[in-house]
C-alpha cells in the first residue's frame, strides 16, 4: 500500500490548515497597524460608508450638518463644504467667539459678544439679524425666526422676524425673575408658544403661554412648581409635551389643562417620532433607556453606558451613541437592530434623510446609509 498516496488527504487538509493561519496572522497584523481603517471595515457591517473626507480634530468640534452638507464655524466665519470636504462656499460672519445656537436644517450663529445673529439655510441662502440683546434661544423655520434676547436692563425680549423682508418686531417683554426657556411656532401656524419659568411672580413655577403674532397673550396654563422644564414639543395627535430633569407632562393643543404626568429620572432629551415623543432618561438602575411615550409609556431599549452625545432620531431609527459603540435602533419596533464598536470621539449623528446620516467624529466626516 502507498502511505502517501493514503495519506494525501491529510497533507491537503494540513495545508488548508496553515494558509487559513497565515491569513489571520497577516489580518490580524494589519488591524493593529491601522486601526482606523479596521474600525471603518467593521462598521460597514452596520451602515455602508460614503466618500467621507478626513478633518482635523479641531475643525471636527466646530462643524456642523446642514441638510446635505457641513458647514464649519470659526472666527473667520462659516464655511459651507460638499460632502466630500470641497468648499462651496465661504460667508464672513464678523463674530468674535461664535457659537452655535440652532443647527439642523436651519443653521444660526450668534455671540456672546455681539447682539448680531448668522442665519444660514439648507440651500445656502444667507441673513443677518441684528438684536438689541443677547440672543440666548432660537428656533429658525423657513422663512421666519423666533429669539429670546436679554436686553441690558435685564429684561428678555421675544422678537419675530422674517427673513425676506429683514423686519424684526418685539412680541412680549419678561421681568426680571421671569425666565423664558424656549420660544416655538404652534401647529396651528397662527401662534407662538413660549415656555417660562416665573421665580417670583404671581404663576411662581411653570407656565406655558400662547402669543398671536402681534403679541397679544391669548391664554397661558400653569403648572405646580415641581421640576425644572427646559423644553416641550407637539405630538401629531394635538397633544403638547413638556420636557423636565424629571418628569414628563402633557397638555392639549388648546393649554386648557394638565392632562398627564410621567416621573422619569435624568431626563437628557426630548424628540417626536413617529407620532410619539421619545424620552432619553435614567432607567431603574444605574444605566439609560430610549422610552417612548403617547398613550403608555414604553421603554425601548436599555443601555448600559451614559450616552456621549444626544442622539440622532428620525420617525424609522435612532441613531444613539456610548463611549464604546454606535447602534442603529428601530424605534418602532423598540429594539437595537445593529451595533459597530468605536474608538474614537464623536462630536455629532444627524440624519440626512430617512436612512441616511452623517458622523462628525475626530478623525473625519463620513456618510452613511442603514442597510
Amino acid at each position: 500500500m502507498n502511505d502517501l498516496g493514503s495519506k494525501k488527504h491529510v497533507y491537503l487538509l494540513m495545508g488548508i490548515c496553515l494558509l487559513i493561519m497565515a491569513a489571520s496572522l497577516l489580518l490580524l497584523l494589519w488591524i493593529r497597524n491601522n486601526p482606523d481603517e479596521a474600525l471603518r471595515l467593521g462598521a460597514d457591517r452596520v451602515v455602508s460608508d460614503g466618500p467621507g473626507y478626513e478633518i482635523s480634530t479641531s475643525e471636527a468640534a466646530k462643524t456642523y450638518v446642514i441638510g446635505d452638507y457641513t458647514a464649519r464655524v470659526g472666527q473667520d466665519g462659516v464655511t459651507l463644504m460638499s460632502a466630500k470636504g470641497e468648499e462651496r462656499i465661504h460667508f464672513e460672519t464678523d463674530l468674535p467667539t461664535p457659537l452655535v445656537l440652532q443647527e439642523g436644517s436651519m443653521l444660526v450663529v450668534g455671540s456672546a459678544a455681539s447682539e448680531r445673529l448668522f442665519v444660514l439655510d439648507r440651500n445656502g441662502n444667507t441673513y443677518r439679524v441684528s438684536l438689541p440683546g443677547e440672543a440666548i434661544s432660537v428656533f429658525a423655520r423657513d422663512d421666519q425666526m423666533l429669539a429670546l434676547s436679554l436686553r441690558s436692563n435685564g429684561v428678555t425680549v421675544l422678537t419675530k422676524t422674517t427673513f425676506q423682508t429683514d423686519e424684526t418686531v418685539d412680541l412680549a417683554v419678561f421681568e426680571r425673575g421671569q425666565t423664558p426657556m424656549r420660544a416655538r411656532f404652534a401647529p396651528d401656524g397662527r401662534s407662538i408658544d413660549v415656555l417660562l419659568i416665573d421665580l417670583y411672580g404671581k404663576n411662581s413655577g411653570v407656565t406655558l403661554q400662547r402669543y398671536d403674532f402681534t403679541g397679544n397673550l391669548q391664554r397661558e396654563l400653569a403648572f405646580a412648581e415641581r421640576d425644572w422644564f427646559f423644553d416641550f414639543l407637539y405630538l401629531p395627535d394635538g397633544s403638547v409635551w413638556l420636557a423636565g430633569a424629571h418628569s414628563l407632562v402633557q397638555t392639549d393643543a388648546q393649554l386648557e389643562a394638565e392632562r398627564r404626568q410621567i416621573e422619569l429620572k435624568d431626563i437628557r432629551g426630548v424628540w417626536q417620532a413617529a407620532g410619539r415623543a421619545l424620552v432619553l432618561a435614567g432607567n431603574d438602575k444605574d444605566g439609560f433607556a430610549l422610552y417612548a411615550a403617547a398613550g403608555q409609556l414604553e421603554k425601548l431599549v436599555t443601555f448600559d453606558q451614559k450616552p456621549e452625545i444626544m442622539p440622532a432620531v428620525s420617525d424609522t431609527y435612532a441613531i444613539l451613541t456610548t463611549e464604546t459603540s454606535l447602534q442603529v435602533i428601530d424605534v418602532r419596533g423598540g429594539r437595537v437592530i445593529e451595533q459597530a464598536p468605536i474608538e474614537e470621539m464623536l462630536y455629532r449623528v444627524e440624519f440626512t434623510g430617512p436612512t441616511t446620516f452623517i458622523v462628525i467624529s475626530e478623525r473625519g466626516i463620513f456618510p452613511y446609509a442603514i442597510q
